[in-house]
């Protein structure tokens, strides 16, 4: 439905972003990187059962035992027939977890032990040379080579699981298995080369299995900090990326086609270089659709805590970008995606100064940008399937006629109409049933629920403080408080559907949905 537009000033977007701020996206252990890393671990763990007799005695945390029991468990993981790509890399991941597990315990680091294990392979083991993967005409062949002065774990992950991924593909490299049980041994002899490294490894694991004994289950989160230190980083560097995965998410609900309606990468526009003060767009909208160039450019920043350099940089990195887009697109309208706990707190004045920007046409947060970002669609004219089928829902517009009306009514172009009436039918969006226009099935509840979003914002209004929303159910997008009350929403809707649309539980269902969603605040 046609949204409406309200004139805000600065100081109601700023209360507007607070009170519909998206704190985080989730925590770290609800990833699917933690729950895979900690699932290594545990496997590592359950496996060093029998070898170490449950962590009896320090004696027990032999490097031997531990390498051995590491090695069988990557070859347990091997399924007859898999790539050998495939095999390098479960076994990267298990010794790389492995050696995680073992510098946290111990407290020893990548960055001494990189320089200390050469030392330690010089003087006590007088052996400084190992078979490193090599191609020879074509072939994958197994040379000796110096090890050197410096040895990341990486690396000697990398050159365990090379041996452990090819030494069975022809006998010649059948030495291979004794080459890497060989290395993990030393390399992990290396960390536990001191009493108090073996003590707190003893202890660490002994825990584990009497934690295990007591409730199964409370060991688990003996190895979630572990598991927490080891992903940490990688989380927080691909976490970026997951509220553009929820705004495409939400493009997708509108009924829009990935890498047609909108894009799935970065794009980078004019002359901008990459190493220069400038920054990539996570949206161009609309990106391909028939008839359209690009009109709206989206850049997303989200933080979670205080990423102040970061932050600072982008800053400067929008100021100098825009122009240079603007030189290409002239009628560019910037949005700016913005949300987390960062830009509440300590990053406020960032916000402050990406909202004062005279090219700044509006910003979205995570929750406002079912209404936001669609109203700047309207304004533009771009039609989304979305809101032919509320049309449907709305009305008795199954005639072809009835619905341009309606649409033209909103402002939206016979061509424009045409163009995503057809993509609709084709991509199965909607449908003819006898000779009427309907909504497919499997898109009418959220067509519904949008439809009632909406109504909300049609019919609402601001409220003046926090005092007036008692009864409330409000909507973002227009300032820190505005909405309606219940039954003026319910009363409402003859006006707008279809008389069978909303039962009293189909309502009551879809308000708790929005709710649950985010989308609306009952108060």
């Amino acid at each position: 439905m046609k949204l409406p537009q309200l004139e805000t000033s600065l100081d109601l977007q700023l209360l507007e972003f607070d009170n519909w701020i998206t704190a985080s996206t989730g925590e770290i252990q609800d990833t699917e990187k933690f729950k895979n890393e900690a699932s290594k671990i545990f496997d590592l763990l359950i496996n060093l059962e029998g070898p170490t007799n449950k962590f009896e005695s320090k004696e027990n945390c032999k490097a031997s035992a531990i390498a051995n029991t590491c090695i069988n468990l990557i070859e347990s993981k091997f399924s007859p027939g898999s790539a050998l790509g495939d095999k390098e890399l479960i076994a990267f991941e298990i010794i790389d977890s492995l050696y995680s597990l073992l510098f946290v315990v111990t407290g020893k680091s990548d960055n001494n032990l990189k320089c200390q294990f050469p030392v330690y392979l010089f003087q006590e083991i007088h052996r400084t040379t190992f078979p490193h993967k090599a191609v020879k005409r074509g072939e994958i062949a197994f040379v000796e080579r110096p090890l050197g002065r410096t040895i990341k774990s990486e690396k000697v992950a990398k050159l365990v699981s090379d041996c452990l991924s090819h030494y069975s593909e022809n006998a010649d490299l059948a030495y291979l298995d004794g080459e890497a049980r060989w290395l993990l041994e030393m390399y992990i002899s290396a960390i536990l080369k001191d009493e108090a490294s073996v003590e707190q490894f003893w202890a660490f694991g002994n825990s584990f299995f009497n934690l295990r004994a007591i409730s199964a289950g409370s060991e688990k989160a003996l190895i979630a900090p572990i598991t927490i230190f080891k992903v940490r980083g990688s989380v927080s560097a691909s976490g970026g990326h997951i509220p553009e995965d929820i705004l495409r998410g939400m493009m997708d609900q509108w009924g829009m086609e990935r890498g047609v309606d909108y894009n799935t990468e970065d794009i980078i526009v004019g002359d901008q270089k990459e190493d220069s003060k400038s920054r990539a767009y996570d949206f161009v909208l609309p990106y391909k659709s028939e008839g359209w160039g690009h009109e709206i450019f989206i850049q997303c920043q989200f933080y979670a805590g205080d990423s102040g350099s970061v932050s600072h940089k982008v800053v400067d990195q929008t100021a100098a970008s825009r122009p240079l887009t603007q030189a290409v697109y002239p009628n560019a309208r910037f949005v700016e995606y913005l949300d987390g706990a960062g830009y509440y707190a300590s990053l406020n004045t960032d916000l402050q100064h990406m909202l004062r920007m005279q090219s700044t046409k509006s910003f979205i947060q995570i929750r406002s940008a079912h209404i936001k970002l669609r109203r700047e669609f309207q304004e533009i004219g771009y039609l989304l399937p979305l809101e032919l089928e509320q049309i449907l829902l709305r009305d008795d517009a199954s005639a072809e006629e009835d619905l341009f009306a309606l649409l033209n009514a909103d402002g939206y172009s016979e061509e424009e109409i045409r163009r995503v009436l057809a993509r609709s039918i084709q991509r199965q969006l909607l449908q003819m049933n006898e000779g009427r226009l309907e909504v497919s099935p499997h898109r009418i509840e959220f067509a519904r629920r949008s439809l009632l979003l909406d109504l909300v914002a049609i019919r609402g209004e601001r409220l003046a403080s926090e005092v007036d929303v008692a009864g409330k159910v409000l909507v973002s997008g227009y300032g820190p408080f505005y909405g309606i009350s219940l039954a003026d929403l319910s009363g409402a809707i003859p006006a707008f559907s279809v008389d069978s649309l909303f039962s009293r539980d189909v309502f009551s269902s879809d308000i708790t949905w929005l709710c649950e969603m985010k989308f609306l605040v009952l108060r």
